[in-house]
C-alpha cells in the first residue's frame, strides 16, 4: 500500500509539473504593449510590458517560443531573421538576447539616461538607439560593450525635439526619425519633424537627406520599395515621395488621433490604428475597409502575404485579423 501511495504522489507531481511547464509555454492572455517584426518579415515578437516575450510565426500567427527575461521590458527590436533581439529595461540598460542559446547579456550598461525608440537594421547588425533628440548607431557584431566606451556612429539631430519613432528603410541604407516636442512654457508651441538620414553618412554634424517640419511627431512606415514614407501626425495621414521630394497624398481622420501605421508588404495598403483599424488604399489614401477594436490600437504588423493583420485590438493577447480589404475587392 505504501508503494502505491508513493507511486500516486510521484504521478501527481509529474502531472502538476507537466501542467506548469505547459502553462509557461503559452502566450500571455493580456493586453499587448508592442509588436515588432524581424527584418525578413517572418517572426513577430510580442511585448506585454512584463518580463515575458512571445515569439510568433508571422505567416500564420502560431507560437514559436515563450521567453522569460530578468527585468521588465521597456523596448524591443528583432534581428533580421528573428534569432536574436535587443531589449531595454527600466534602468536604461540595453540587452542582447540570443533565442537559440537562450542567453541574455548586457550590450550597453544603463543608469545615465533612459533609451527612447530602438530599431535593428533589417539586413545587418546595426542598431539605432534614440537618446533624447539624438540617434546613435551601434554595430552589434563588434561585441558587448559598456557605456560610454566604444563610441557609436552618431546621427546629430538639427532640431530641438525628442525622437519618438525610428524606421529603417527596407534595404537598410536609410533611417527615418520622427521628432516631437512641446514648450514647457507654452504648450501650444509644438515642434515636430520627419528626417531621413543616409546610414553611411551618419556622422556627427551630418545633414539629413530629407526633412519635413509639418508631419513629424507620429508613427512612420516605409513602402516596401523604399521610395515613400507614410507619416501619421495627430489626426492626419500623409505619404512623402523621396524621389519627387514632396508630399504626394494626404488625408484627415474623421475621429481620433491614431498611434500607429504599417505599410502592407505588397505595397497596396496602409493600416492605421486607433479605436478603429483603418485599411487605406496606399495610392490615393482612401479608407477601403475597417476593423473594430476594443481599445486603442497602438501597434500593427502585416503577414508577409498581406493576408492578415496582427494587432492589439483585444485585451487577451495577440489579435490576428484577416485583411478585410481583400474581401471588399472580390
Amino acid at each position: 500500500m505504501k508503494t502505491l501511495k508513493l507511486l500516486f504522489v510521484a504521478l501527481m507531481f509529474l502531472i502538476v509539473n507537466v501542467y506548469i511547464q505547459a502553462q509557461d509555454n503559452e502566450p500571455q492572455q493580456e493586453p499587448v504593449f508592442e509588436i515588432v517584426i524581424s527584418g525578413d518579415g517572418q517572426v513577430l515578437a510580442v511585448d506585454y510590458s512584463t518580463k515575458q516575450i512571445d515569439l510568433f510565426d508571422a505567416n500564420d500567427g502560431s507560437l514559436i517560443t515563450v521567453i522569460e527575461l530578468p527585468e521588465f521590458v521597456q523596448r524591443i527590436t528583432l534581428s533580421p531573421t528573428g534569432d536574436r533581439f535587443v531589449w531595454t529595461d527600466g534602468t536604461g540598460s540595453v540587452h542582447l538576447y540570443d533565442v537559440v542559446t537562450m542567453t541574455d547579456s548586457i550590450l550597453i550598461q544603463g543608469g545615465a539616461i533612459l533609451t527612447g525608440p530602438i530599431a535593428w537594421n533589417p539586413v545587418n547588425d546595426l542598431l539605432a538607439i534614440a537618446w533624447g533628440q539624438d540617434v546613435e548607431i551601434y554595430d552589434i557584431s563588434s561585441g558587448i560593450r559598456e557605456w560610454p566606451n566604444d563610441q557609436p556612429t552618431f546621427l546629430a539631430s538639427d532640431i530641438s525635439s525628442r525622437v519618438v519613432r525610428l524606421a529603417w528603410s527596407p534595404n537598410g541604407e536609410q533611417l527615418a526619425t520622427s521628432h516631437y516636442a512641446t514648450s514647457t512654457i507654452d504648450p501650444t508651441l509644438i515642434r515636430r519633424a520627419i528626417q531621413v538620414w543616409d546610414n553611411f553618412l551618419g556622422t556627427t554634424g551630418s545633414i539629413p537627406i530629407m526633412m519635413d517640419e509639418t508631419y513629424g511627431g507620429g508613427s512612420i512606415a516605409w513602402s516596401p520599395d523604399g521610395t515613400r514614407i507614410a507619416m501619421l501626425p495627430s489626426d492626419e495621414i500623409a505619404v512623402y515621395d523621396l524621389v519627387l521630394d514632396e508630399i504626394i497624398a494626404e488625408a484627415v481622420f474623421e475621429e481620433q488621433y491614431s498611434a500607429t501605421i504599417a505599410w502592407s508588404p505588397n505595397g497596396d495598403y496602409v493600416a492605421t490604428g486607433g479605436r478603429t483599424v483603418r485599411i487605406w488604399d496606399a495610392n490615393v489614401l482612401e479608407v477601403i475597409a475597417t476593423i473594430p477594436a476594443n481599445n486603442n490600437v497602438r501597434t500593427i504588423h502585416w503577414s508577409p502575404d498581406s493576408q492578415y493583420i496582427f494587432s492589439n485590438i483585444g485585451n487577451d493577447g495577440l489579435s490576428i485579423s484577416p485583411n478585410p480589404a481583400l474581401n471588399d475587392e472580390e
